[in-house]
């Protein structure tokens, strides 16, 4: 065992079902209320999904600048999770222009969905 693995501990975080239903609502009004970060991914999406997106600036030593990853978090149904999905693209933008919509075709796959050409959300992240 790792030095690093054997120095690990689990914690337990005290979260009221009052605050994780907050939070769940946020997810899934982020992504089907009109002002929503992949509303326009999801907001008329047959599956209810909950997401959050994201952007991540990175240093890219080969530009000498900073770009954006981008980045969609997610869980459906959200009434009844069955699929948590992750997106992640390097160089990729926003969250809300690249990889929610990355993440609306793996949903498609998952629950048979025929979707036909996604587009993102113009908004920052």
């Amino acid at each position: 065992m790792s030095d690093l693995a054997a120095n690990t501990s689990t914690h337990k975080v005290e979260v009221t079902v009052g605050t994780l239903d907050a939070v769940r609502t946020g997810l899934r009004d982020a992504a089907s209320m009109p002002l929503g970060t992949s509303a326009p991914v999801f907001g008329g999406y047959p599956i209810p999904v909950a997401g959050k997106t994201g952007t991540a600036e990175v240093y890219d030593a080969s530009v000498q600048k900073n770009v954006n990853y981008a980045w969609y978090a997610s869980f459906a149904p959200f009434n009844d999770p069955k699929y948590v999905v992750v997106v992640m693209i390097e160089k990729g933008g926003h969250g809300g222009t690249a990889a929610a919509p990355a993440a609306r075709l793996i949903y498609d796959q998952l629950f048979g969905v025929k979707g036909g050409v996604v587009t993102g959300n113009s908004h920052s992240d």
